[in-house]
């Protein structure tokens, strides 16, 4: 009988510990129910905007592998030459706010958030982590370690779909990091921390499956920023909440191995020449290359308020950056961050290629206005351009220093230049609602600057390759878009 209690008793321990460790934490529930949509003037198949607008006429490149039909040619995508309009339920939200015991002195919590918005259609979303981080807090010194916004990601335009503008200057990227930020001098601080090394969103070793694809990173991405916020003359509220002067400066880098590797056929050097192979191309050796950004943020109350109330206040917000591979911020895609320049020919009659980045320099800016409490509006414009090469065809970017030329490391048709516009009227009667209307603009442009021959008729190439092409297109892709949205936050 003995036995048997202390067994019970034992059991019953084993049970009660995890409860007891949670009572120890708090959990409030957060997030939002947001539904979007809209009419898009371009179909890109849905209203998230981080992607680049295709040429006008639907200029895109066609099948990739030797023998297909289109290969080495333009292709004529009519499936995106038509508006389309749109409506989607995946960017609610939900999270989990945990206020653990003190340890050390320090104040534990953490959050828990994820989204739908992984992938699937609207009515078969998957979800989708975004954040999973926990934080140590003492008076004058935070320690943050898990999954959270970037240092360089903690500014965002004010619109409907929240990472609209990643492609068009404004860095939106969430990554596994272990960061230390310390205040001093009362109203400054400084933060460094080491992250998970990747091209933003899409992450390194692209393809296991494709030869052309030898990314690797042999330490963490490095980043760094330092703070100086104060109520200098008032504040003006960013997303609601009133803050004061705020001036910031900061940069990452990281250094990818990219492995040596056969690169197979490639276009022929020449202008617009879309369809001579050159089928013997190597690249020299294993390469180390160095992915880095600069960044700088500035938040100016133009109109400041000295109370709660947010009614004729304004503000501006500016940010900056330059850099090189800026896949790594969401801001150029992986497979046209890096390019391949031509070396020479070696004795056995191939070609031989070293590997570089390509440099950008990008950034948003916007103004807001609080008509009163409930109305405000806010415009912003971003942009991100590459620099450093003057034309491309067919996947080479020509310089005249360089008459040999580039060359993308992978296939694609490489972007210039993309900038964007949004114009928002926001209604938010009380704290748990809000409403927006919201018109965008977007710009695409491609490095290749000439008119080039496009199928108009209806058959593109034949199964040689080789096209029967008429018609024109241009440089630029545009779009003009029409969205509204509804946010309960709970």
């Amino acid at each position: 009988m003995k036995k048997r209690l202390l067994l019970t008793a034992a059991v019953i321990a084993l049970i009660l510990a995890p409860v007891a460790a949670f009572a120890a934490a708090d959990f409030t529930l957060g997030g939002y129910l947001k539904l979007q949509g809209g009419y898009q003037s371009y179909s890109t198949g849905s209203l998230n905007f981080s992607n680049f607008i295709g040429r006008n006429n639907n200029f895109n490149y066609g099948p990739t592998a030797p023998g297909a039909r289109g290969f080495g040619l333009a292709g004529y995508n009519r499936n995106a030459n038509h508006g389309t309009f749109n409506m989607s339920g995946t960017g609610s939200r939900f999270n989990l706010t945990i206020k653990g015991p003190e340890v050390w002195g320090a104040k534990v919590t953490g959050l828990f958030e994820m989204d739908f918005d992984g992938g699937g259609s609207e009515n078969q979303a998957t979800p989708r982590l975004r954040h999973a981080m926990f934080r140590l807090n003492w008076p004058e010194t935070e320690l943050m370690l898990g999954n959270y916004w970037s240092l360089l990601s903690e500014w965002s335009p004010d619109v409907i779909d929240g990472g609209a503008m990643c492609q068009s200057g404004a860095f939106s990227l969430r990554e596994p990091q272990i960061r230390l930020t310390q205040k001093f001098l009362g109203d400054w601080r400084a933060s460094v921390a080491l992250t998970h090394p990747e091209n933003g969103r899409w992450g390194l070793n692209l393809d296991a499956n494709d030869p052309r694809e030898g990314e690797t990173s042999e330490m963490p991405k490095v980043v760094a920023k330092i703070a100086y916020e104060k109520d200098l003359w008032g504040k003006a509220p960013y997303f609601g909440n009133p803050r004061g002067f705020v001036a910031e400066i900061g940069g990452s880098y990281m250094r990818t191995r990219h492995t040596t590797r056969a690169l197979g056929a490639i276009s022929t050097w020449g202008d617009y020449n879309y369809n001579s192979i050159r089928a013997n191309s190597q690249q020299r050796d294993a390469q180390h290359l160095d992915n880095w950004a600069f960044q700088f943020n500035f938040f100016v109350p133009v109109i400041p308020t000295y109370t709660q109330n947010l009614a004729n206040t304004m503000s501006l917000l500016f940010n900056g950056w330059i850099g090189q591979g800026m896949s790594t911020y969401r801001n150029d895609l992986p497979n046209q961050d890096r390019y391949l320049t031509f070396i020479g020919t070696n004795t056995t009659g191939t070609d031989m290629y070293d590997m570089d980045l390509v440099k950008r320099w990008g950034g948003f800016v916007q103004a807001q206005y609080y008509f009163t409490n409930q109305w405000y509006a806010n415009v912003a414009y971003g942009r991100n351009e590459a620099f450093g090469v003057t034309r491309s065809t067919n996947n080479i970017c020509v310089t005249a220093n360089n008459p040999q030329g580039y060359k993308a490391a992978l296939l694609g048709d490489t972007v210039k230049s993309n900038q964007m516009v949004n114009a928002n009227l926001w209604y938010q009667p009380i704290k748990a609602l809000k409403f927006g209307l919201q018109y965008t603009y977007q710009r695409t442009k491609y490095f290749q600057q000439t008119t080039i021959q496009t199928d108009a008729g209806g058959l593109w190439a034949t199964a040689s390759g080789v096209g029967n092409p008429s018609g024109k297109t241009t440089d630029t892709g545009d779009a003009h878009t029409f969205m509204f949205g509804g946010f309960f936050f709970f």
